[in-house]
């Protein structure tokens, strides 16, 4: 893992997640009503890690293309680590436009380039 000073991919990422996913929405059941509770994510190019070595070049090899770390922020303004997310897809694919999603396992993509880059892949 990379633990250099973000470059600009990393902070372009970093600020495209913060602006897709700001806050984190669940419903909490307490006495049989159910209350909506937010919690506000910090996304930080510092907490984001590209694979290094054989895991970046070589396509072959079964693991994450980059790694992260989301940030909750209480009420007092500390913040904690929340979830972990990864990407099968470049980051640089991913900061290029699109809406991007982040599914119930922790991967975030990009949909309209994941449909290019179909498009365009040799079987």
């Amino acid at each position: 893992m990379s633990r250099g000073k973000p470059g600009r991919v990393r902070v372009a990422l970093a600020k495209k997640l913060q602006a897709s996913f700001p806050v984190f929405e669940f419903t909490v059941r307490e006495k049989l009503e159910d209350r909506r509770v937010s919690i506000p994510l910090l996304w930080l190019a510092e907490n984001l890690y590209p694979a290094t070595g054989a895991y970046r070049s070589n396509q072959m090899l079964d693991c994450a293309r980059w790694e992260g770390f989301v940030k909750a922020v209480r009420e007092d303004g500390t913040t904690y680590n929340i979830f972990t997310v990864y990407g099968w897809t470049k980051m640089s694919e991913l900061t290029r436009p699109g809406e991007l999603e982040w599914n119930e396992d922790g991967e975030i993509t990009n949909p309209a380039q994941d449909i290019k880059s179909a498009r365009g892949a040799r079987v």
